[in-house]
């Protein structure tokens, strides 16, 4: 990382214990690895995580197995205009992220550490501001078609 550049990570450990042993694991391999520019923030309030997610440079969401509609902490990312990075697999396409400005890579890529998939967050990191801010806008209007009041009201015309 660049000097002044902080790492945050935010959340909690998950409410299955596998989830919780790799939280675990993952944040004493960053805080070894990064040290002081390392930021652990459990299980913030929503006012500050909402903040924090606008603020990301970019919000990097790599899912063991990929993205699919499970992930609220994905559709809060987008809902918030963050620049976002996640892993794709078998339960993603109905999602449409193709119509967003998400980064993705396949979570099997990026599981076998494949070079490229690595690549793509520093890549992510480096694009210009106003490409960013594009995907930012992207992301906010794909968010607006998947939101919880839509979600919702698709159920009830369906159930109509």
């Amino acid at each position: 990382l660049p000097p002044g550049t902080r790492l945050i990570v935010m959340g909690g450990a998950g409410p299955k214990e596998r989830d919780a042993r790799f939280a675990k694991k993952a944040i004493a391999d960053l805080r070894a690895h990064f040290r002081e520019k390392l930021l652990f923030v459990d299980s913030p309030a929503d006012a500050l995580f909402s903040t924090m997610l606008l603020a990301a440079d970019l919000v990097v969401l790599a899912y063991d197995i990929g993205l699919s509609e499970r992930r609220s902490s994905f559709l809060s990312a987008m809902s918030c205009g963050a620049n976002v990075w996640t892993t794709t697999g078998p339960f993603t396409a109905p999602l449409e992220i193709e119509k967003s400005g998400a980064h993705h890579v396949l979570a099997v890529d990026w599981d076998a550490q494949d070079p490229a998939a690595l690549q793509s967050i520093a890549s992510a990191l480096v694009e210009n501001e106003p490409v960013q801010l594009d995907r930012r806008v992207r992301n906010l209007r794909w968010a607006s078609t998947r939101s919880w009041q839509a979600r919702a009201a698709d159920i009830r015309a369906f159930l109509a």
